[in-house]
């Protein structure tokens, strides 16, 4: 770390004790699921910002798409991503990120930048990715994949076990279907960002 530099971990959804005007940078990344109150915190980080500070949010949010709006495809992912979404909605947590444009400039920030990007999970095995634009979007996908894969099990079992009132045998056997569906991701589902 650069020594003008330190990291702040703490939790965001709780009343920040930090001076105002203190902060230069306030960055999320994926922490849609945790998130009960956008608007607070884009407040909070508002106010704890020196002038000229930087808030950046990189967010998901729930439920996943299909690029392809008119197949009729089933998807595992998709429906998990909508039990996500709906067991995250009875915490009275909302995927709302697309809303987040809204909260900025009510709290104050100007010079708002929003990239909406569709990151896809996988890659079609049959193309080759010939661009370097497809070579970044190819490694992009088959990480995301790989790292969803990996967290499924633990962004899944406290929500559906304590929220949905599923057992943990009935999470772990409704994931074998998302996880194979990753395993062989071909870039037709992505997460909205």
């Amino acid at each position: 770390t650069a020594p003008n530099c330190s990291f702040i971990v703490d939790d965001i959804n709780e009343s920040w004790t930090w001076d105002d005007d203190s902060l230069d940078i306030v960055h999320s990344r994926a922490i849609t699921a945790g998130m009960a109150n956008w608007k607070r915190l884009i407040e909070q980080s508002y106010q704890k910002l020196k002038p000229g500070g930087w808030v950046e949010l990189e967010e998901f949010h729930f439920p996943f798409e299909l690029f392809d709006k008119e197949s009729d495809k089933h998807s595992p992912m998709i429906e998990w991503s909508q039990k996500m979404a709906a067991g995250l909605a009875r915490l009275g947590i909302l995927s709302e990120t697309d809303i987040l444009e809204k909260h900025l400039e009510a709290a104050g920030f100007v010079d708002i930048h929003k990239d909406l990007i569709k990151a896809g999970m996988g890659w079609p095995h049959e193309k080759e990715a010939r661009t370097e634009d497809e070579k970044k979007w190819k490694k992009i996908g088959i990480l995301s994949a790989r790292d969803m894969y990996a967290g499924l099990p633990g962004m899944s079992l406290a929500l559906f076990t304590k929220v949905l009132g599923w057992s943990r045998a009935q999470v772990e056997i409704y994931l074998v279907e998302p996880r194979k569906e990753l395993r062989e991701a071909r870039g037709e589902i992505y997460l909205p960002m």
